[in-house]
C-alpha cells in the first residue's frame, strides 16, 4: 500500500487512498482504527483506542437475528471472525461465509444479542497474498567452497563471502573400496544450499581420488560451515559477540578497576540532593523534570552546591535551547552535563561531558565513537548485562546506574488528559489541581495488578509522559558482581525522605566496606520489592 501511494505520490504529485486500501490496512493489523499521530497536534483521546489492546479487525457484518448474519463485506469459510460487545468481550463464530448483502445463518454465541457487529480478525485470502508477496524477497548472500579430503585425514570445508572466512573440520576420510570419488557428485551436494541464505558461485576441490566421501559428510560440512558463517556476519554486523561472556568469578581482581568507587546521587529537585550530600553522597545530579525558566531559576537559587546537570534525552528545541543558556548563566554550579540525545553532543555545554544511559552505549565501538567527543565518564546501557559492560572496558571512566525506579517508556500523551478529553498543547490541569490530584499521583496498573508510576516532564510545548517500573531496581546484595566502575550512580523519584536516606546511607556504607546488612536501614528496606534490572540475565 506504501509502495504505490509513493509512486502514484511521484507521479501525479497527489495521493487519496481509496476505499479498499484503508480496509485491507485495517484488516491487517489496526488497534481500534487509525490516528495521524503527533503531525497535526496531539489530541490525546484521540491518539489513542481504550477499548482494544491488540488487533481490533475489520468489521463485515451484523447479528440481524438470533442465528442469523447480515454481511457487509465478503466473508470466506476459512477467516477468522468473532462477535465483539462494548465491553471488548470476543465471541468467535465459525462457519459464517457468503456474498457482500447476504444473510447466512450459523449457531449464534450466547453472549451475542442482536446489532452485535461481527469482525474479521484475520482474512485467509489476505494472509495467503501477504504470505505469497514474500516469495522471492528473501535476500542471499554469494558465497565460495573448497573442500580438502584426504585419505586418513579430517576433512576440512572453507567457506567464504569475501570478507569473511570460516573452517570446519569434519571427520577422517577413509579410503575407498567401490567407485571412486566422483567431483560432479560432490560438488552438487555442497550446492544443496536452499535452506540456508547463499548461493555458492564456486566450489574447489581438493581431494583424493580414491577418497571416500558419504553424503552425510558432505551434508554435515555444509551444515556447519555455512552456520558458522552466518555468526561471523552476525558478529561483524553487531560488533559483538552473539552471546555474552560469563561473569567473571565474585570478588576477581579487575586491572581497570579505579581507586575508588564514588557515590552520585540523581533526583529531580536539590531539596533531595542536599539530603543526599548530607547522607554521604560524594556528587549531586540534577535532573529537572520542569523545564520552564522559572522552575530552573528556583532551582538555581536553592541549590548552593556544585552539582552535574543530566539532560533529558526527549525535549522540544526551544526548551533544550533554553535548558543550555540557563546552563551556561550556572556554570559556576555545574561541574558536568550528562549527555542522553545525540543532539547534545551537537552543542557545547558547560563543566565535563558524560554520556548517559539514553545514548545506549552497548559495544566497545560505540563507546569509543562516544569518547572521541571528549567525555569523562560514560554510563553503559541498561540493557546490557554485567560480563557485557565488563567487556566493553573503560572501567576507569565507566559510571553505573545502581539504584532507581527505571524508566520504562516515555509517552507524548496523557492518560489523565486522554479520560477527560481536550487537546495536549496549553493543558495546565497539574497546576491548577492538589498535589494528590497531579499526574505524579497515578499509576497504570496492568492485568496482573502490577502499578506502574507516572512521572511528568513539564515544558512550554507540553508534557512528557515518563512510565516508571512498578518496583525499583536494587544491587546491593550483588555488589560483588558488578563491573569495576569509577562511579555509582543512584536514580531517586518518589521515594519519601526516609528511604532516600536509607538509600544513600547503605550505598555510602557498601563503598567504604562497612557491613550495611547489619543496619538498621537495611531491614527497613530488604523484604521490599525489587529488581537486579538486566545486570544478570541480559536481553531477551
Amino acid at each position: 500500500m506504501y509502495r504505490e501511494a509513493l509512486d502514484l505520490l511521484e507521479t501525479y504529485g497527489e495521493y487519496e487512498p481509496e476505499d479498499e486500501a484503508r480496509e485491507a490496512l485495517l484488516q491487517i493489523f489496526n488497534r481500534g482504527g487509525f490516528t495521524q499521530g503527533y503531525g497535526p497536534g496531539v489530541v490525546d483521546q484521540e491518539l489513542m483506542s481504550p477499548q482494544k489492546p491488540n488487533h481490533a479487525g475489520a468489521a463485515v457484518g451484523e447479528l440481524a437475528a438470533p442465528g442469523k448474519i447480515r454481511l457487509t463485506r465478503d466473508v470466506a469459510a476459512a477467516d477468522a471472525l468473532a462477535f465483539r460487545d462494548g465491553s471488548g468481550e470476543e465471541y468467535p463464530v465459525r462457519g459464517a461465509a457468503g456474498r457482500a448483502g447476504e444473510t447466512v445463518c450459523v449457531k449464534t454465541p450466547s453472549g451475542a444479542r442482536p446489532g452485535t457487529t461481527l469482525w474479521r480478525l484475520t482474512s485467509d485470502e489476505q494472509m495467503k497474498a501477504a504470505r505469497e508477496s514474500m516469495n522471492g524477497e528473501r535476500r542471499r548472500a554469494s558465497a565460495c567452497a573448497r573442500l580438502c579430503a584426504r585419505v586418513d585425514q579430517a576433512a576440512s570445508l572453507d567457506v567464504t563471502d569475501g570478507a569473511h572466512t570460516v573452517r570446519v573440520v569434519g571427520g577422517v576420510v577413509e579410503r575407498a573400496t567401490g567407485k571412486p570419488a566422483d567431483p560432479a557428485r560432490i560438488r552438487a551436494q555442497l550446492e544443496k544450499t536452499g535452506s540456508v541464505p547463499y548461493d555458492l558461485l564456486d566450489v574447489s576441490l581438493s581431494v583424493d581420488a580414491d577418497a571416500f566421501l558419504p553424503a552425510s559428510m558432505l551434508n554435515e560440512l555444509r551444515r556447519d560451515a555455512f552456520a558458522r558463517l552466518g555468526r561471523a556476519r552476525v558478529e561483524a554486523a553487531r560488533g559483538c559477540e552473539e552471546t555474552p561472556r560469563p561473569l567473571d568469578a565474585p570478588g576477581e581482581p579487575d586491572p581497570d578497576r579505579p581507586a575508588a568507587t564514588r557515590l552520585r546521587v540523581q533526583a529531580p529537585d536539590v531539596a533531595r540532593l542536599r539530603a543526599a550530600l548530607e547522607n554521604g553522597a560524594d556528587e549531586a545530579v540534577f535532573a529537572p523534570e520542569d523545564f520552564t525558566r522559572e522552575a530552573l531559576d528556583a532551582a538555581a537559587a536553592q541549590a548552593g552546591f556544585p552539582f552535574a546537570l543530566a539532560l533529558p534525552d526527549t525535549l522540544d528545541g526551544d526548551s533544550l535551547d533554553m535548558l543550555n543558556a540557563w546552563a551556561w548563566e550556572n556554570k559556576g554550579a555545574v561541574t558536568a552535563c550528562l549527555a542522553s540525545n545525540a543532539a547534545h553532543l551537537g552543542m557545547k555545554w558547560p563543566g565535563a561531558l558524560q554520556l548517559d544511559a539514553g545514548l545506549n552505549l552497548a559495544s566497545k565501538r560505540a563507546l569509543a565513537a562516544g569518547m572521541a567527543w571528549g567525555a569523562a565518564l560514560y554510563t553503559p546501557s541498561v540493557e546490557l548485562n554485567a560480563g557485557e559492560i565488563r567487556q566493553m572496558g573503560a572501567g576507569g571512566r565507566r559510571e553505573l546506574i545502581v539504584y532507581g525506579r527505571m524508566r520504562l517508556m516515555s509517552l507524548r500523551h496523557c492518560p489523565i488528559r486522554a479520560q477527560l478529553g481536550g487537546r495536549h498543547s496549553g493543558c495546565a490541569r497539574c497546576d491548577g489541581v492538589a498535589e494528590d490530584r497531579r499526574l505524579n499521583a497515578h499509576r497504570l496498573v496492568d492485568r496482573t495488578g502490577a502499578a506502574f508510576p507516572l512521572r511528568r516532564q513539564k515544558s512550554g510545548a507540553g508534557c512528557i509522559v515518563k512510565v516508571m517500573n512498578s518496583v525499583p531496581m536494587l544491587l546491593l546484595r550483588h555488589a560483588g558482581r558488578l563491573p569495576a566502575a569509577a562511579a555509582w550512580r543512584l536514580v531517586l523519584t518518589d521515594e519519601d525522605a526516609q528511604r532516600a536516606a536509607d538509600i544513600v546511607r547503605l550505598h555510602r556504607m557498601a563503598l567504604d566496606g562497612e557491613d550495611f546488612k547489619d543496619s538498621a536501614a537495611w531491614r527497613r528496606i530488604e523484604g521490599e520489592p525489587s529488581t537486579t534490572g538486566h545486570y544478570f540475565r541480559g536481553v531477551e
